[in-house]
């Protein structure tokens, strides 16, 4: 989406420089999405000592480790453009249901409660899971940035 729209309105296409933070196992799914890209990084930004970043581009940044890039990535001249969802999941709570559980359940008012605001509601009980990221855009990208970005 918004890195596709500023590799073609930039004129840069795939030869756009890309990194993306490759802690905690979050360039995937990027791994798939930039598979066309010709200049595409999967540094870790989780350490002391930060990535370059000198090629400009974009980079995609762990919000876990947004703290340690931003100051390095704003001294090489990159912009935050916003923060966003990378990965949702469902809370994996049925993992620690027993047979027992579910024969106690089909008796039980809560249960049958709980069952009752998923389907009506979708209301887990519990909230997703998420990791979310950092968009940054090098300066000489500024002008092929949509403002519906920031």
């Amino acid at each position: 989406g918004d890195i596709a729209r500023i590799a073609e309105s930039s004129g840069q296409g795939s030869a756009l420089h890309i990194s993306v933070d490759g802690d905690d196992g979050y360039a995937w799914p990027w791994v798939w999405y930039f598979r066309n890209y010709d200049s595409v990084g999967y540094p870790s930004y989780g350490g002391d000592t930060q990535p370059i970043n000198s090629n400009g581009g974009v980079v995609l940044v762990n919000a876990n480790n947004g703290e340690k890039a931003r100051q390095a990535l704003l001294d090489a001249e990159f912009t935050e453009i916003q923060r966003f969802k990378h990965r949702w999941w469902f809370p994996e709570s049925y993992r620690e249901i027993s047979s027992d559980d579910i024969l106690n359940g089909l008796t039980d008012r809560s249960t049958w409660r709980t069952a009752f605001d998923y389907w009506l509601y979708r209301d887990l009980g519990t909230p997703l899971g998420s990791v979310d990221g950092y968009l940054y855009y090098s300066k000489d990208l500024a002008p092929f940035i949509a403002n519906d970005l920031h």
